[in-house]
């Protein structure tokens, strides 16, 4: 009885080692290999990805229904070349997480100075965070319109130097 006690104890005991190894060697693998693991969505290489629109929308703001239309309409006629990020300013909670969604876009600084501003929709770098292009309460899709046109001119200038 007390041989068999010492024997499951051992059989115990090994697979823990096991284990550890496994474990150690993924965690090797993983300081070695750079940690390098599929983009989500939101997480895509900053140099793979260099425009934003961000769009700073809110429950009780009227106009924000209005800009809300015109850029899933830009959305869809761009949505291969750009993302869209639409982020709910309505309380804290929403604004805590639309700091953390826009961080991921390295647009975190530019969302959090523009926090109380629903119907604000802004084209950034995502290389540097910095705005090439805003509008605000701007009903107008001719105005989104040759807003998008405008950026996309520039970056084309740019991806050609």
């Amino acid at each position: 009885m007390w041989l068999r006690r010492k024997q499951h104890r051992s059989q115990h005991q090994s697979w823990a080692l096991i284990l550890l190894g496994v474990l150690l060697l993924w965690c090797l693998g993983l300081v070695f290999t750079g940690c390098q693991s599929q983009p989500s969505e939101h997480s895509m290489p900053r140099k793979q990805l260099r425009i934003v629109v961000i769009e700073l929308t809110a429950s009780d703001c009227e106009a924000c229904r209005d800009i809300h239309q015109i850029i899933q309409d830009l959305k869809m006629k761009y949505k291969r070349r750009i993302r869209f990020l639409t982020l709910d300013i309505s309380n804290r909670h929403d604004r805590e997480y639309a700091q953390r969604t826009a961080q991921a876009y390295n647009c975190g600084a530019f969302v959090k100075r523009h926090l109380d501003r629903p119907g604000l929709v802004a084209v950034l770098n995502t290389l540097n965070g910095m705005p090439l292009a805003m509008l605000e309460n701007d009903t107008n899709p001719e105005h989104y319109e040759a807003m998008m046109t405008s950026v996309l001119t520039q970056q084309k200038g740019h991806e050609t130097h």
